[in-house]
């Protein structure tokens, strides 16, 4: 298991984003699922060093829905720097009839 480590930026913005209903479950768990196997998230294309974990749809309030983004990078060979954290709307499509 990798020591994950929230750089000042992401605990600023964890502040913010916890507040929406389910994000901590969801942060925790992306979390979890990166300290435990980074390697699943693979270094993004045209940067050197950036990974990205992303939730599932989370249901933040009746009809409405977010997805949650950690940025994190590799800093050692048991070391994760959490980077940054946010929750983006999810745009509801209506159902095609």
């Amino acid at each position: 298991m990798h020591q994950a480590v929230q750089t000042p930026q992401f605990a600023s913005e964890l502040v913010q984003v916890g507040t929406i209903p389910r994000a901590n479950e969801a942060i925790a768990g992306l979390i979890w699922a990166l300290s435990s196997k980074p390697d699943d998230f693979p270094v993004l294309p045209e940067t050197s060093h950036l990974r990205l974990a992303k939730s599932e749809k989370l249901l933040t309030k009746p009809g409405r829905y977010a997805v949650v983004y950690v940025w994190f990078k590799m800093a050692g060979s048991n070391k994760i720097d959490l980077l940054s954290v946010e929750a983006v709307p999810v745009p509801l499509v209506p159902y095609l009839m």
